[in-house]
């Protein structure tokens, strides 16, 4: 899974030290900020709205499968969550007392029962939305002066001033040369 939406859980569980009491609550703020981070992605997935922008279908089916699955298990077994197994994880005796990281942790529950699993839905319900309306017409060209964003993303990648009409009949000649030799050679090694 890709994408902001799992980004942000990815670095919380990989990169976030807990060496010292105040990391453990450091960890526990950046969970709670996983809201505002939702309310964002929110905002920006609007303001595409407004200016004619759509995820394809494709794309917004696979992101709220992804959200969905992660949801459930926040809601159903959020001790398997991969925030929860992190935290515990990176909590130690050397940290704080048993009875410290057992406050954490439920601290760490009430978190994801009240902030985060609210911005789940938040953001499934909008993404829902846009999948009622979504096409499978995918393309850069469906997107406004999507043929421009397509010649500057071939120039940028190509390093050439040719048209995309251009480069495609070039692809075109040098896939047939490649199938030409790739039969010549399949007759001399005797795979025909």
């Amino acid at each position: 899974m890709i994408g902001p939406q799992f980004d942000i859980i990815s670095f919380i569980t990989k990169f976030h030290r807990i060496l010292k009491l105040s990391d453990a609550e450091a960890y526990l703020i950046r969970v709670q900020r996983i809201s505002k981070a939702f309310d964002q992605l929110i905002d920006q997935q609007i303001e595409r709205r407004h200016r004619n922008i759509e995820t394809p279908r494709f794309v917004l089916q696979r992101v709220i499968d992804g959200l969905e699955a992660f949801q459930k298990q926040l809601t159903d077994e959020p001790n398997r969550s991969p925030l929860i197994i992190a935290f515990i994880e990176k909590l130690n005796d050397t940290i704080c007392s048993k009875e410290k990281q057992n406050e954490l942790i439920s601290r760490l529950l009430k978190i994801l029962k009240t902030n985060v699993i609210p911005a789940y839905d938040r953001l499934l319900n909008i993404l829902h939305e846009d999948l009622s309306n979504a096409t499978t017409d995918h393309g850069v060209w469906k997107l406004p002066n999507g043929d421009k964003y397509y010649k500057l993303c071939l120039e940028y990648h190509t390093t050439t001033n040719m048209s995309p009409d251009e480069v495609h009949e070039l692809g075109k000649k040098h896939v047939e040369r490649i199938q030409n030799e790739m039969r010549r050679s399949d007759y001399f090694v005797k795979f025909h």
